[in-house]
């Protein structure tokens, strides 16, 4: 079995608001970085496992988060 290309990573960044701080994680396609998109880790790697297994470009990743996220 021919295993997937990888190009979503996910990242993890720290979000600051007030006095708190929490991670937050987002993806990274290349030179392309989708920020803050969820503080749920699994939520982000299973959306960077579909994105990868799409083979989804950055616009159509934006798109899809953009409908999936309340």
């Amino acid at each position: 079995m021919k295993k997937a290309r990888v190009m979503y990573a996910v990242i993890c960044e720290e979000w600051t608001e007030e006095d708190s701080r929490c991670p937050c994680y987002g993806l990274r396609y290349g030179t392309f970085t989708i920020h803050f998109i969820s503080t749920d880790r699994r939520f982000v790697e299973h959306l960077a496992a579909i994105l990868n297994r799409l083979q989804a470009g950055p616009e159509q990743a934006l798109d899809m988060i953009e409908h999936l996220l309340p």
